[in-house]
């Protein structure tokens, strides 16, 4: 399973103090636009050290997206003195000094800590919200959630992606990462330490993603954490970076601008990204684990559409051309693919567009029947020609593993399940559209259709399979969530991964 955002708008709450998940501070001035209150002094951990005169800092750790939240009491606690205000969906209820119980009120607005004056000698900080049912667990050490805890711990393997922030250029040196006494974890990223407490406590194995500009200090040290931290028990996936070949995310420019200054030529990323990838797994099996290097296990990310690039990526023909073997045999030991499927209904496919749209429309019209057809369309692309039918992604999974046992390699899906999800603005713009596609990913249907993809999957030689995302409210730009909100157990999505993870594993020393 891999994780979803830390954000203020989750619906997973992962951490008991509701604080990491908070934005990071938001200054304000009277009379100025919302976020337009001036450059505000942090300290190294991004607690605010003073403030200017008329100068006010918000804490927004609560949204009003989140329909679902479970918890209505929360007690507050920090050191320092100043003055601190409540604001949107919350109200002080006791004010205990460094104390605070606050209440749930409606939310239907933001939920905001303010600090209107904080004593420079001795400012605000180590801010703590913790719902108040969950406070006693809390000062007695425990970090995680255990209502998450309840449905998380039912995985054998947990993708760290989006906890490191990878895709938005998380920090790539050592002294720069993520710290457990940081403010909040959304800015820069879930630490390392909290990372290897969770493995180890739900006895999964972690599957991190090593960030594009890393320095080979940041490899060693992230890899020693891992050896000396990690259960010795656990193996430990890793894989640079992700999704190298998508240029929506900056590390495929980065991988783009470095293959060109290194070979002079364009449209090396994915040469650049197996190099990459060899290099680090070496590293951490030659220079960190050594005689435990069988415990690490390197993954090389894949583009599931485009099956030809994978040569370039294991291969490396120019690196080859600078004295070295090709990539695949340099300590990587698996590829890894997407196991998404669309059915096309999210608005891309290979041709005629306007027919597509023309089709879902009058599904919609259609109510029961529309929906029944949209599953036709879903499993065969009955309707209109789809590259993201069952049986389309069922033919890519048996054509990657193909180009695993040539390279002697296993088959892993990084990310994966329904990508039924509105895509381009003539579907994000269009509520019908919208409500058709999220009535769709909750339908009971969506059980077997799980089901038979994991077969699929199974079936044709893949190993380790990760959905994309444990909990997450859906939205015209994505329902990828297992569940929804934190109690949402009957969840087809949720049912059928459950069940299909209760089967035996399949593959070799699993």
């Amino acid at each position: 399973m891999g994780l979803s955002y830390i954000r203020d708008w989750s619906s997973a709450f992962p951490f008991l103090n509701l604080a990491k998940q908070a934005r990071p501070w938001i200054a304000q001035r009277p009379g100025k636009a919302f976020g337009k209150g001036g450059r505000l002094d942090l300290d190294k951990h991004g607690w605010i050290k003073r403030l200017d005169k008329h100068q006010y800092a918000d804490l927004l750790f609560l949204t009003p997206h989140n329909k679902h939240i479970p918890y209505n009491q929360f007690r507050v606690t920090f050191d320092g003195h100043g003055v601190i205000q409540y604001q949107g969906s919350v109200s002080l209820i006791k004010d205990n000094g460094n104390t605070h119980i606050i209440k749930l009120i409606n939310n239907k607005k933001h939920a905001i800590l303010r600090i209107r004056k904080t004593n420079p000698s001795d400012y605000v900080r180590n801010i703590e919200i913790v719902p108040l049912k969950y406070a006693e667990i809390y000062d007695k050490g425990e970090i995680f959630n255990p209502d998450w805890l309840r449905l998380i711990k039912n995985y054998r393997a947990i993708r760290f992606m989006n906890w490191m922030q990878t895709s938005e250029n998380p920090p790539g040196n050592w002294e720069d990462r993520p710290k457990p006494n940081d403010a909040n974890w959304q800015k820069y990223g879930v630490p390392i330490e909290i990372m290897v407490k969770l493995a180890n406590k739900i006895n999964a194995d972690p599957w991190f993603n090593i960030p594009h500009t890393a320095d080979d200090e940041y490899i060693v040290n992230f890899g020693k954490y891992l050896q000396k931290n990690l259960d010795r028990k656990r193996k430990v996936i890793i894989e640079h970076s992700n999704e190298i070949w998508n240029f929506w995310f900056p590390q495929a420019k980065y991988a783009n601008k470095l293959a060109k200054k290194r070979w002079n030529k364009n449209n090396l990323y994915m040469e650049w990204h197996g190099m990459r990838t060899q290099h680090i797994c070496h590293i951490l099996k030659t220079k960190v684990f050594n005689t435990d290097s069988h415990r690490v296990v390197c993954v090389l990310g894949l583009w599931t559409n485009n099956p030809a690039l994978s040569k370039t990526a294991l291969e490396c023909p120019h690196w080859v051309q600078e004295g070295h073997k090709p990539c695949y045999q340099h300590d990587i030991d698996a590829i890894a693919i997407t196991g998404y499927f669309s059915g096309c209904l999210h608005g891309q496919r290979k041709r005629n567009p306007r027919n597509q749209i023309h089709f879902i429309r009058k599904w919609i019209r259609e109510g029961e029947a529309g929906i029944k057809k949209a599953f036709e369309q879903l499993r065969t692309g009955k309707y209109f020609d789809c590259f993201d039918t069952l049986k389309e992604v069922n033919n890519r999974y048996h054509t990657f593993y193909k180009i695993a046992k040539f390279y002697n390699l296993r088959l892993f899906a990084y990310e994966g399940g329904s990508h039924i999800t509105a895509l381009g603005k003539k579907y994000e713009n269009d509520p019908d559209i919208i409500r058709f596609l999220r009535t769709i990913n909750r339908r009971p249907e969506i059980y077997d259709i799980y089901l038979k993809n994991f077969e699929n999957w199974k079936n044709s030689g893949g190993e380790l399979f990760m959905h994309y995302v444990e909990v997450s409210l859906p939205s015209r730009s994505g329902n990828f969530g297992a569940m929804e909100h934190l109690l949402d157990f009957e969840a087809p999505k949720y049912k059928a991964l459950i069940k299909f993870n209760k089967s035996l594993c399949w593959w070799e020393n699993c």
